[in-house]
């Protein structure tokens, strides 16, 4: 099962580069920006999806009592909004950085909720 929550993340990962590579170089689709709150849903989903990938693929290891995938997820996300002050095509936000890590919690919860429920309904 390892090998597909490494799949998972791989291709995740792939999404989540080539969109901002995108973002970038100016070339989002003008539908990002065309919705309200769009780019702030894009930013949890893309970045709880990530995290919840990488805890599995990582098998929920923890460390200092932080799961390990969940927290390096963070990290990037953190440090890739830093880096958005630096481009001339981007802008950081807090409120960005908000939703990821929204998204991270929410998604993460869920997963775990999902495991639990169907070990629950295994046992039974």
């Amino acid at each position: 099962m390892r090998k597909v929550w490494m799949g998972a993340l791989v291709l995740q990962a792939l999404v989540v580069l080539v969109i901002l590579a995108l973002a970038y170089a100016g070339a989002l689709p003008i539908f990002w920006y065309a919705w309200p709150g769009f780019d702030l849903l894009g930013h949890a989903a893309l970045f709880g999806m990530l995290a919840v990938f990488a805890d599995r693929a990582l098998r929920c290891r923890t460390i200092a009592g932080l799961r390990l995938g969940p927290a390096l997820v963070l990290l990037f996300a953190a440090a890739e909004e830093c880096l958005q002050a630096l481009s001339p095509q981007r802008t950081a936000s807090p409120w960005d950085l908000l939703a990821d890590v929204v998204g991270v919690v929410v998604l993460c919860w869920l997963a775990d909720v999902v495991v639990r429920y169907q070990r629950m309904t295994r046992s039974v």
